[in-house]
């Protein structure tokens, strides 16, 4: 006789909400990737900007911008409401509408707690999008309205994104005992090779200029400042 294992107490994302659940997770997990690579360049070190300044300074200058304004607006994608008057929308707000209409109602109060908090914490982004990022208000190009646009700091938008990782991990855990660990994710051969190859080229562009080359060089590693 062979021994079974109990049921599980667990039961699967109703298919009514995992087809929402599941795109706007590839999404979530988009975002933190370029997130991520955001910080590993400019959120490590002096060192780093630094590093980054001399080898192609106004380069990186674009690539902090075009970085910076896209995980803003991938963040005002998600907390955009369910629908728009002529269209529906792929957003937390959909996702809570069918959590709300096929899940249990435990997990859709708790949701929906977690989701004041999402809105809350992307507020000050919502507002930039709106005046800034997809769109031009005149009277803040101008630097004329009374109202200034609220500051976007690192640390406000590891904030929305902890409540972003908090309500889809609420869902996840809930229904399949697990959590997907969005902050960890990690880039084989992103920003940290690209970092560390202009540390070599940097080092390189030393030895010619005094005129030395040890031959064991590549012995020495790299800095670690940056």
């Amino acid at each position: 006789m062979t021994d079974c294992l109990p049921p599980s107490s667990l039961t699967r994302i109703p298919p009514a909400i995992a087809e929402v659940f599941d795109e706007l997770k590839s999404h979530v997990i988009e975002m933190h990737f370029r997130w991520l690579t955001y910080r590993e360049l400019f959120g490590i070190s002096k060192g780093r900007v630094d590093l980054l300044n001399e080898c192609a300074g106004p380069f990186f200058v674009i690539i902090h911008g075009v970085l910076l304004a896209d995980v803003q607006l991938a963040l005002c994608k998600l907390t955009d409401p369910a629908r728009t008057p002529r269209f529906e929308n792929l957003s937390l707000d959909q996702l809570q509408e069918r959590v709300a209409s096929h899940g249990d109602s435990s997990i859709a109060g708790r949701c929906d707690q977690l989701l004041v908090e999402v809105h809350a914490r992307a507020a000050h982004v919502r507002q930039r999008r709106n005046k800034k990022l997809a769109h031009i208000d005149l009277a803040t190009a101008l630097g004329t309205t009374a109202t200034p646009l609220p500051a976007v700091t690192r640390q406000s938008i590891d904030d929305a994104l902890e409540a972003i990782r908090a309500y889809m991990n609420a869902i996840e855990d809930h229904y399949d005992g697990a959590q997907t660990g969005y902050e960890y994710s990690m880039i084989h051969k992103g920003a940290a090779a690209l970092v560390a190859r202009l540390q070599d080229s940097r080092r390189y562009h030393e030895h010619i200029r005094t005129g030395r080359l040890p031959i064991d060089d590549h012995r020495h590693g790299r800095q670690t400042d940056v």
